[in-house]
């Protein structure tokens, strides 16, 4: 199947939840049928790209204007994804407070995804997870605990930045 965000359109099954937006536990289905399912790669991709795209700009007036980066321009700069799981990373992603969006429901479809910014607490959690060497130990961390959650790569994120110190500390004597 093909992993580009240009294939069909994002409509998630309008019989779940209760009109508030569908229940994303076992409801949603990407294209293909399969239960929509948090991809760690993604997760770490889809913030990276936040930080990166996302800006805070002065409007020549003296205003600082927030930027805001939408769901499709996300996809074009992640081709390796899909919308759906581009859209349920950002959907989790702003539920654990990293990031606020604005996600727009009609009938069970989301017709708008804007991320409006990171939050401080997503800043710390991609510190956590940035460098390639520690995030090669979380994905082993979680396929070894066998739990994907945000909770057990920051959990792990956060034990190995406190090794580090630990050790940093010890080495310097302190």
């Amino acid at each position: 199947p093909s992993r580009s965000c240009d294939h069909g359109a994002f409509a998630p099954d309008a019989t779940a939840g209760s009109g508030h937006g569908p229940s994303f536990s076992d409801r949603i289905t990407s294209k293909g049928g399969d239960l929509m399912k948090l991809n760690p790669d993604c997760i770490r991709a889809v913030m990276l790209q936040i930080e990166k795209e996302w800006a805070i700009k002065d409007d020549g007036h003296g205003h600082m204007v927030f930027g805001s980066l939408g769901l499709l321009q996300l996809c074009k700069s992640l081709p390796d994804y899909t919308k759906e799981d581009i859209f349920y990373t950002l959907y989790n992603l702003e539920q654990a407070g990293y990031i606020k969006a604005q996600i727009s429901w009609s009938n069970g479809t989301v017709y708008r995804c804007v991320v409006n910014y990171m939050t401080y607490t997503g800043h710390e959690f991609l510190n956590g997870i940035r460098d390639p060497k520690h995030w090669a130990v979380i994905k082993s961390g979680i396929n070894a605990v066998r739990n994907y959650s945000l909770d057990a790569i920051n959990a792990i994120a956060g034990g190995i930045t406190s090794a580090a110190i630990s050790a940093y500390i010890e080495k310097a004597g302190v």
